[in-house]
């Protein structure tokens, strides 16, 4: 297939957290806000001034430091943040807001805060860790609503002045929608029988779509979009050009059928010592009968 017009670029915004559209989010004054796991609403955190960052440690090579703070029990993805975030990789950040989900990168987080990470950068910079219930239950639920308020909306307000007022966060909510629904088109298309984008393609999209400022990628992303639509796939080479003929005659034939339409297909010469493909599979059906009618064999 004919290679898509932004995937080079998209593939050069994945080789480090502070890519090419968060400085430029950055220079024009919004603030950072890192976060490592879905319970923290990603909507919230694109409000108007202030941007999602999803924490990645890409080219990591050793994590040696890392493991002497965490131990080598601990994952490698957590202590990859801790490494890349002694590096200076995330001094880019505003604020790190994470939950009680993991406690491996809830021992991480707070391997930034015994260390001072990125505050010594920026000094207004804050980590806030929210306690996320796992369950839908009614008192669940004002609960999780308690701990949006008190670790992520407030926070964003008192430090940094961010607007959380209800119309903020809807037109934050509308956003989001945007950009869900165009990775949603875009991921419906991998379900045709040949798709126009390959699952590699597909995972560099849904990368970008999170590790960048979402209305600086989002042109990016309608853009491809529109290109996938045109893209015509490549013939299907191999056993996949075969493939669909074959789930339609497992459909059409069951399986004694298909045994008789194998053997006039092949027919094989029958001898003293060799039966037929039919005869085995009728000699095997009527010792099961037979197993049935004679209960001393069941």
């Amino acid at each position: 297939m004919k290679d898509l017009k932004h995937l080079i670029y998209f593939e050069n915004l994945l080789q480090e957290a502070n890519n090419e559209l968060v400085q430029q989010a950055k220079a024009e004054g919004e603030h950072a806000l890192g976060y490592t796991c879905y319970f923290v609403p990603e909507t919230l955190l694109n409000l108007p001034g202030c941007f999602s960052s999803r924490l990645r440690a890409p080219n990591t090579g050793s994590i040696d430091v890392g493991t002497y703070y965490m131990s080598s029990k601990i994952c490698s993805y957590t202590r990859s943040i801790l490494e890349r975030g002694i590096e200076g990789g995330y001094d880019y950040l505003d604020a790190l807001l994470s939950s009680e989900t993991c406690q491996m990168m809830h021992r991480g987080h707070e391997h930034f805060e015994i260390l001072g990470l990125v505050k010594e950068k920026n000094p207004q910079f804050f980590m806030s860790m929210m306690d996320v219930p796992f369950s839908d239950e009614d008192f669940a639920v004002d609960h999780y609503e308690e701990q949006l308020r008190v670790h992520v909306l407030e926070p964003l307000h008192e430090t940094y002045g961010i607007d959380i007022s209800d119309k903020a966060i809807r037109a934050a909510i509308r956003d989001h929608n945007e950009i869900s629904r165009v990775m949603t088109e875009i991921g419906d298309l991998r379900k045709a029988a040949n798709p126009v984008i390959t699952g590699y393609e597909f995972h560099v999209l849904q990368l970008v779509s999170q590790v960048c400022p979402h209305k600086r990628i989002l042109p990016y992303l309608k853009q491809t979009l529109t290109e996938l639509k045109r893209r015509k796939p490549d013939a299907p080479k191999g056993l996949a050009s075969i493939f669909p003929f074959f789930i339609s005659f497992q459909i059409a034939f069951p399986f004694g059928k298909r045994a008789s339409l194998f053997v006039k297909l092949f027919p094989c010469k029958k001898d003293a010592t060799h039966a037929s493909f039919p005869q085995i599979y009728s000699n095997n059906k009527k010792g099961r009968e037979s197993d049935k009618s004679d209960p001393k064999k069941l």
